[in-house]
């Protein structure tokens, strides 16, 4: 199948990165993978190599058309939400939201909230952010797991092996809590500060007030590391030559960071707030009150004082990473997904064949035209009629008139009596060829442009015996 995923950007961070890897996936499914993002950006080379990478405008309508060529699409975060009613006037799709609490952000857009709000066909990272969507919107959502690659190839050890190491990834912002790992660090017996030794990395703005605040904190604390800005896989080797991974964050919607920690045997400390929680099962990590400096120094001070288990943990959130995680899984729950999906369409089509027979198919999916388009009839024959049961039946247009020279049903209306300023196209429903010609001058003389006037015979085939 032709798979077309949706973007909003194709940065080098979390929503792209993963597509990519979910690309790769599809492919190796047998799907081929097309990509549109709204917004370039430093992932472009990656994106255009492989799966035909197309920088669009989401309100091009040009889009509705192109649409039809793809069988099913993937919109990716909830800033694609531009995407959403073109694509459910068309094919078959699945919204992957990829935000937690910090869709609230994006819902302050009035659109972007009618739209979230509306959609149905909605799927999350981590049963953490299905609870926000039931609790505070009453959405009711489907989980989608992430997955990462099984890649711990580290040879040899640079790290200090007579310290217990901590592990801590992510772009120094608050909403990373940051502040609280130093805070709780801060707080421990100097004894346990000496027994320890933290490593930090990723992205930061050094300009802003926050993140040179927590670099100068990091600079004056021993024991704490500061690594800077690493690749994806420098990280995961820093991380494999860790012990316990920390991620303090105050909202995270799943953390790849965490499930990198798990996938490697390293026990995690996790906010509560964190979507990967699920990983930690019954032995292998701990988890602590969000935004809660103390809860997380006795997690920390768990962790030290049961250093001497840790092998046992280690094998605990390994198991848990190959029972949840892994890329094997994700290929069969994404697989079901795509499936699930096929299913959904033919069992519509299906209720369609049945609702139009004496149409031999829905012409509704031939004509493509633009969503929510104002269309005028023009006939009232049995192919006026037809058409008329068809595009009022449907969702994704509106019926502005129903025209015949001689109007002898009710609702319908002579052509003198239309406001074509308010119509975007016509479909002509007459069979006889002459009298088609001179109903299209008649629309032309009326102020309506050639390409507005759609014949019935591009249909007619669908429409026989009706």
């Amino acid at each position: 199948m032709k798979i077309l995923i949706i973007l909003y950007s194709i940065d080098r961070n979390g929503a792209p990165l993963f597509a990519l890897d979910v690309c790769k996936i599809l492919e190796e499914l047998g799907h081929k993978c097309y990509v549109w993002s709204v917004m370039d950006g430093t992932l472009n080379d990656e994106f255009s190599k492989r799966y035909n990478l197309k920088i669009v405008d989401p309100y091009d309508d040009k889009l509705s058309s192109e649409i039809m060529r793809y069988d099913i699409a993937i919109m990716f975060t909830v800033r694609t939400f531009m995407f959403y009613e073109t694509l459910e006037a068309k094919i078959p799709f699945f919204w992957y939201i990829h935000e937690g609490r910090n869709i609230e952000d994006y819902l302050e857009n009035d659109r972007c909230n009618e739209v979230f709000l509306k959609a149905k066909n909605i799927f999350v990272v981590s049963e953490y952010v299905s609870n926000i969507f039931g609790d505070r919107y009453g959405k009711k959502v489907n989980v989608l797991h992430n997955f990462v690659k099984d890649e711990c190839k580290i040879k040899e050890l640079s790290l200090d092996q007579n310290k217990i190491k901590f592990f801590c990834s992510g772009s120094i912002i608050y909403r990373k809590g940051y502040d609280l790992l130093l805070d709780a660090l801060n707080e421990l017996d100097e004894t346990k500060q000496k027994m320890i030794d933290v490593y930090v990395c990723g992205e930061r703005d050094i300009k802003h007030p926050y993140t040179k605040d927590i670099v100068k904190q990091i600079e004056s604390m021993s024991f704490v590391h500061d690594r800077g800005e690493l690749s994806r896989q420098d990280a995961i080797n820093l991380c494999d030559e860790c012990d316990y991974v920390i991620v303090p964050s105050r909202d995270e919607s799943f953390s790849l960071v965490a499930a990198e920690g798990a996938m490697l045997g390293k026990p995690l400390i996790l906010s509560d707030n964190v979507g990967a929680k699920y990983l930690v099962g019954k032995d292998g990590g701990w988890i602590f009150e969000s935004d809660n400096k103390n809860s997380l120094r006795l997690a920390l001070e768990q962790a030290i004082k049961t250093f001497s288990d840790y092998s046992r943990k280690s094998k605990a959130i390994r198991i848990e990473y190959e029972s949840r995680c892994t890329e094997k899984i994700y290929k069969k729950n994404i697989s079901e997904v795509i499936r699930s999906l096929k299913i959904v369409e033919s069992g519509f089509l299906r209720k369609a064949t049945r609702i139009y027979k004496k149409y031999f198919c829905n012409p509704l999916y031939r004509i493509k035209l633009p969503y929510r388009s104002r269309i005028a009839i023009y006939g009232a024959g049995k192919y006026g009629k037809a058409w008329n049961y068809l595009l009022k039946k449907s969702r994704y247009y509106k019926v502005v008139a129903w025209i015949d020279k001689n109007p002898s049903i009710p609702g319908v209306v002579e052509i003198d009596d239309v406001d074509f300023n308010n119509v975007d196209y016509v479909i002509i429903t007459i069979n006889d060829s002459i009298i088609r010609r001179e109903v299209k001058e008649l629309l032309l003389s009326k102020g309506i442009k050639r390409e507005s006037i759609i014949y019935q015979k591009e249909c007619s085939n669908e429409l026989e015996g009706y």
